[in-house]
């Protein structure tokens, strides 16, 4: 069988999981907390690994990124530590401290604030992640229940009820907080940092207004039919998040440092 990850661990004992999310694989390493050390890491083509909600920070010694290869950082408002000796990747590579979309109205999440060391990059089209979530358009308002049909006794027919309102979409998240040590023979064109803000989530739509009760015709005589009820409002569209920042900061590369 063959493994679209491959890692080696230095201090920690773990397993790789692996399922099928949207026609391609994501594999997920076994819990772990705090800082995970790993030799190698490497990610083929069109996969995506998950690190644990856990892991405050990683480091790697060598790390391989394919072509649309993703390394998925675990979310939280805490900055995270990625240290890696050795990166090479290729492009459309990422780097992923994205927040998540909200549900339901609720608001997007904040990119996570990331600080990145690359000691050594080789390889073009590297993308760094830090965009906040989009909000989650609001909940659709219930619509009104229908009037009932009169009777030619005593019941007369009823009105239909008003629709509900509709939900308000929820605020994006903020994009993220970067810093990124990048070595000095680098150009920084080698990676492109995405900190744009989640946009708003739309207003939920108005509930319908019930169907009045229907006219009830009694020999020689009619009773009037039920006023339909009226349609709710839609619901406002949530704010869309500010840009996060990026700083880029120079440092010497592997190769001078070891001279």
């Amino acid at each position: 069988m063959r493994w679209g990850v491959m890692v080696v661990a230095i201090v920690a004992q773990w397993a790789v999981a692996t399922s099928v999310l949207a026609d391609f694989p994501v594999y997920r390493l076994g819990q772990s907390e705090g800082r995970l050390q790993l030799d190698y890491l490497e990610v083929d083509a069109g996969e995506r690994l998950v690190v644990p909600r856990g892991v405050q920070a990683l480091e790697v010694g060598r790390l391989l990124l394919a072509e649309q290869a993703r390394l998925k950082l675990p979310p939280g408002n805490e900055r995270f530590e990625l240290h890696v000796k050795e990166a090479f990747v290729a492009a459309g590579s990422v780097i992923d401290g994205s927040g998540r979309a909200g549900e339901n109205g609720e608001a997007g999440q904040t990119a996570r604030p990331l600080v990145i060391y690359l000691d050594k990059l080789e390889g073009q089209g590297l993308i760094i992640d830090a965009r906040g979530g989009e909000g989650g358009q609001g909940v659709a308002g219930e619509p009104g229940a229908n009037g009932y049909r009169g009777n030619c006794w005593f019941r007369s027919a009823t009105h239909g009820q008003n629709g509900g309102n509709g939900g308000n979409g929820g605020n994006g998240g903020n994009g993220g907080e970067v810093i990124v040590y990048l070595p000095e023979n680098v150009a920084e064109s080698a990676l492109q940092v995405q900190l744009q803000g989640g946009a708003g989530g739309e207003g939920g739509l108005p509930g319908a207004g019930g169907r009045g009760g229907k006219v009830k015709f009694c020999g020689v005589y009619g009773k009037p039919a039920g006023r339909a009820g009226r349609a709710g409002s839609a619901g406002q569209p949530g704010v869309d998040g500010s840009a996060g920042r990026v700083q880029i900061i120079r440092q010497a590369s592997a190769a001078q440092a070891s001279d």
